[in-house]
């Protein structure tokens, strides 16, 4: 998705999760967002304290950060990984996903498919007479929930510490929002959960793209697991996605997973990764016309 910040922040992600979630039908939910929509605002700040200010970054952010040692991510020319998605019971697809370290140009090579790009401007498919249902969302969006851990502190958001907050179980919990004109959708928020290793434990999230004012609210999470040392950086190898109440936290079974495999941190990313290969077909945001 074309943005006017330099590295797409998790808004925009959300703002994809909700355009996958318009053309989506019971018997196909994809992921979190897509099937149900966005999630109820969280109040997990205790009346008996007051709110405090959003502000860029914060404590919660910079130890998230630290334990996933961002300096060294930052460091490396390109991530890539194979990637495994499921939703509904279904495999939606095997693919190679390749990203810089902010995740502000992707790539993803499908099995048996196209090759989808996203420059940094533009995202594109190859070959240009292939079709690939919601195309758009998935260069982007699964790349960012990789780099999830280093977005916290973008240009645009801001973080709100809420103290504790329910996932799984209680965790310390601070609430990311954006500025006016950052991504698509800059009324969508993220709540951001530490696990016990300082490490991203898990995101919970409302998408309002595309929705009608005053539509149902519908919260959504992901939580990372199998957490690996890939030259000394934690990643989390498997992400599951379910449905999520401020008060229960995830609810009921996963809705979906991603698995990673063979991820590498690679000192420069292959030669064109993040260029569109010749004869590709832009991949404009659905409504952009």
């Amino acid at each position: 998705m074309t943005r006017t910040l330099p590295s797409p922040s998790l808004s925009s992600a959300l703002c994809l999760l909700s355009a996958l979630c318009l053309g989506c039908q019971s018997e196909d939910p994809a992921p979190a967002g897509e099937a149900k929509g966005p999630a109820s605002q969280p109040t997990s700040q205790p009346a008996s304290q007051p709110a405090k200010q959003a502000e860029p970054g914060g404590p919660l952010a910079e130890a998230i950060e630290a334990a996933h040692q961002a300096q060294r991510w930052r460091s490396y020319g390109g991530i890539q990984a194979r990637i495994s998605l499921t939703f509904g019971g279904k495999k939606r697809f095997d693919a190679t996903m390749t990203l810089s370290p902010a995740a502000d140009r992707t790539r993803l090579v499908i099995e048996g498919g196209p090759t989808l790009v996203f420059d940094g401007q533009t995202a594109w498919i190859s070959p240009a007479e292939a079709e690939l249902p919601r195309g758009r969302f998935h260069v982007l969006t699964w790349p960012y929930f990789l780099a999830a851990p280093y977005k916290l502190a973008d240009a645009g958001s801001q973080l709100r510490d809420l103290g504790q907050a329910k996932l799984d179980r209680e965790r310390p919990a601070a609430k990311l929002t954006f500025s006016a004109g950052v991504g698509d959708a800059p009324d969508d928020w993220y709540v951001a959960f530490k696990d016990e290793q300082d490490r991203l434990a898990g995101l919970s999230y409302i998408v309002t793209y595309g929705k009608e004012p005053g539509a149902p609210e519908e919260p959504h999470a992901v939580v990372y697991e199998d957490h690996r040392s890939i030259e000394g950086v934690p990643v989390p190898h498997r992400w599951r996605f379910y449905n999520w109440s401020e008060g229960a936290g995830i609810e009921g079974e996963p809705i979906g997973e991603v698995v990673l495999q063979d991820v590498s941190l690679l000192p420069a990313a292959p030669a064109d990764a993040f260029s569109a290969p010749e004869g590709a077909r832009e991949l404009e945001l659905p409504g952009a016309k």
